[in-house]
C-alpha cells in the first residue's frame, strides 16, 4: 500500500500565505448597489463626506478597477498570473519569488584531525530555510557497533543568533529573521559518533546575502482541471463509484506535477485505512502511467511538492511528476488486489521457551510443521528484538494457497503496533508479535504458548484508471 503525508491544500496555502481574500460576487453586487445609492436623495451628505476624503476615493477607485479587471479578464487567468509569482526551487519546494530570498555568501568548512564539517549552501525565504551541511572523513570506528547496543552522540546542532537565541539546525527548517544575516552553526558533536573518537564543539560562522538573478527558481502555474475527470470506458467501477480522483495540476518549467487521491470509501464501507467493514483489504500493487501512443513513464513522486490534504476520510493523496511532450491524454492506472476472507479461520497452538531474560538479537531454532487450510508450512525459528518483540520465521511449499497467518502469544497483547498477519504466498515469511518492555507491565518470558491463526482468502485483481490532458490555447 502506498502511503502519503497530508499537508495543507496548495491553493489554500497560497491564499493564507499572501492574505489575498477571495472576491465574492455577492460583495461585488453589494458594492455596486452602494455606489448607485450614493446619488439618491438623502444620501448627498454621505457622498460629500466621501469627496472630502481623497485617500478613500483613490482606494475605492483601485478596488473598482480591480474588480472590473477580474471579471473582464476572468478569475482563472488572474489566478494563473498570480500563481506565476510563485516559483519552484529544487530541494526547497514552492517559494514566493516576490519575497526576499537570501543565500549563503560563501561555503564554509572547518577541518580537525582529518574530519571536515562543511556548509555548502543555504537558501532563505520568509517562510523557511534550507541548509546543506554535513561531515566527511569520519572513520567507521567512530560509530557504535551494532552488536554492542551502545549509542552515539544525539545532541542536535543549532544556529546561534547574534542576540543569543538558538534555532535547532536541520536541512529544512523555519525562517531566520530577515534582519539577521550572520549566524553561527554549532555542532556539539557529530551525530551518532562515540565519545572521544572524533573532535567535538564545532562552530562555523555563516553569512547570508541577497540572492542574484542566477538563482534557479522556476515559475509555478496551477492549471485548471475539470471537476469530473474522464474515466476510461470498461474500467471496473464499484457501486460507490471510481476511487481514483484528480485534484490539482501544477506546471513547473518543463514538467507537470499531478496531484490526486485514492478514496477507499468509494470501494465500500471502510473500517480504517484500506481495511473494509467486511474484513477484506485493498492493496495497491502497481501504478502505470501511459500516453496515447502507449509510451510508459516512470512513477515519480514529486518529493519537493507537499501532498494535498485528503478531501475525505480513508483516502491516500499522491503526487506524480512527468515531463512535457507526451501525447495526450495521459492515463494513470492503479493496479489493485482485493483480498477477501472466505470461510472460517482455523487455529493451532505451540509451546516455546525463550528463557527468563531474552536479549536483543537472541534466536531460537525451531523445526515444527503445521497443517491448516489444506496447506503445510513450517516454523523455522523465533528471534527477539528489543524494538519490536518476537519474530517468527516460517517457510511454505511452492504453490501454497492464499491465506493469512497471524501469530499471537497467549495471555499477552501487542503494545507497539501489531500488523503481524498477512498472506503466505512467499516461500519464506515472518510474523511479528510486536511487544516491548514497558515499566512493570508483565512481559512474555520463559515457557510460552503461542497461537497460529490461519484465514483462507481469495484474491481478485482489479484496476482503476483516470485520464488527463493539458489544455491547449484553443480550449
Amino acid at each position: 500500500m502506498i502511503k502519503w503525508t497530508p499537508t495543507p491544500n496548495f491553493e489554500k496555502r497560497i491564499t493564507q500565505a499572501h492574505l489575498v481574500p477571495r472576491i465574492r460576487p455577492a460583495f461585488v453586487e453589494g458594492l455596486n448597489h452602494e455606489l448607485q445609492t450614493k446619488d439618491r436623495p438623502g444620501k448627498r451628505a454621505s457622498l460629500l463626506n466621501l469627496i472630502r476624503r481623497p485617500a478613500w476615493n483613490i482606494s475605492l477607485a483601485i478596488l473598482v478597477i480591480l474588480i472590473i479587471s477580474v471579471f473582464a479578464i476572468g478569475p482563472q487567468k488572474v489566478y494563473a498570473e498570480f500563481a506565476k509569482l510563485l516559483g519552484f526551487a529544487p530541494g526547497i519546494g514552492i517559494v514566493d519569488q516576490n519575497s526576499p530570498i537570501r543565500v549563503l555568501a560563501t561555503p564554509v568548512s572547518i577541518t580537525k584531525e582529518g574530519v571536515t564539517v562543511s556548509v555548502t549552501s543555504a537558501f532563505l525565504t520568509t517562510e523557511k530555510t534550507y541548509l546543506a551541511f554535513g561531515a566527511s572523513g569520519v572513520p567507521s570506528s567512530a560509530y557504535p557497533k551494532k552488536e554492542t547496543g551502545g549509542g552515539g552522540c544525539t545532541e542536535a546542532p543549532f544556529l546561534l543568533l547574534p542576540d543569543g537565541k538558538k534555532m535547532i539546525a536541520a536541512n529544512l527548517m523555519g525562517p531566520i529573521p530577515q534582519d539577521v544575516n550572520q549566524v553561527t552553526l554549532v555542532l556539539p558533536c557529530i551525530f551518532n559518533t562515540l565519545t572521544g573518537t572524533v573532535p567535538t564543539d564545532w562552530e562555523l560562522p555563516l553569512q547570508f546575502v541577497p540572492s542574484t538573478n542566477g538563482l534557479a527558481v522556476t515559475p509555478v502555474v496551477e492549471l485548471q482541471i475539470a471537476t469530473a475527470p474522464e474515466i476510461l470506458s470498461g474500467t471496473p467501477t464499484p457501486k460507490g463509484g471510481a476511487p481514483l480522483h484528480l485534484l490539482n495540476v501544477l506546471e513547473i518549467g518543463n514538467q507537470f506535477v499531478i496531484q490526486g487521491e485514492f478514496r477507499y470509501g468509494d470501494l465500500g464501507k471502510v473500517d480504517h485505512d484500506n481495511q473494509m467493514k467486511d474484513g477484506s483489504i485493498w492493496v495497491i500493487t502497481n501504478v502505470n502511467i501511459t500516453d496515447a501512443d502507449g509510451h510508459k513513464f516512470d512513477n515519480l513522486p514529486a518529493d519537493d511538492i507537499p501532498l494535498l490534504t485528503a478531501t475525505v476520510q480513508n483516502a491516500e493523496t499522491w503526487n506524480l511528476q512527468i515531463n512535457k511532450g507526451f501525447s495526450p491524454p495521459l492515463t494513470i492506472t492503479y493496479e489493485m488486489e482485493h483480498i477477501q476472507p472466505i470461510g472460517a479461520s482455523q487455529q493451532t497452538k505451540f509451546i516455546f521457551n525463550v528463557g527468563q531474560n531474552p536479549q536483543d538479537g537472541d534466536k531460537w531454532a525451531v523445526d515444527q510443521s503445521f497443517s491448516m487450510g489444506g496447506n503445510t508450512f513450517r516454523m523455522i525459528s523465533i528471534s527477539y528484538s528489543s524494538n519490536s518483540g518476537y519474530v517468527f520465521q516460517f517457510s511454505s511449499d511452492p504453490g501454497t494457497g492464499d491465506g493469512w497467518v497471524n501469530v499471537g502469544i497467549d495471555g499477552f497483547t501487542e503494545n507497539c503496533g501489531g500488523g503481524s498477519g498477512g498472506d503466505i504466498k512467499s516461500e519464506v515469511f515472518t510474523r511479528t508479535f510486536c511487544i516491548t518492555r514497558q515499566g512493570n507491565t508483565k512481559f512474555p518470558v520463559g515457557n510460552l504458548t503461542g497461537t497460529i491463526t490461519f484465514q483462507p482468502v481469495v484474491t481478485e485483481n482489479k484496476s482503476f484508471s483516470i485520464t488527463w490532458s493539458p489544455k491547449t490555447n484553443n480550449q
